[in-house]
């Protein structure tokens, strides 16, 4: 089974490890979870899957080849995994 992640990206379910919900992760008055976001947006393996450069970043999905961001909620992607 596939994840569909907007701009006709599909993931393997089987590759996904985690599905991060980046609006709570911006929204962090702590700025713990700011540093997480921000060592991972520093590696390389990030799959901007956006069309348009101003959408909104709302997910984070982490899988075993690399990282993807995607303007899907990540509580959207969660209910399509589960399909």
């Amino acid at each position: 089974m596939y994840l569909h992640i907007g701009s006709n990206q599909m993931i393997k379910l089987e590759d996904i490890v985690a599905i991060v919900n980046l609006k709570g992760i911006q929204n962090d008055s702590r700025k713990k979870s700011r540093k997480v976001l921000d060592n991972i947006t520093g590696n390389k393996r990030i799959h901007n899957v956006l069309k348009d450069k101003d959408s909104d970043l709302n997910s984070l999905i982490v899988t075993e080849q690399g990282f993807y961001t995607s303007s899907i909620s990540s509580k959207t992607l969660l209910e399509r995994s589960k399909r």
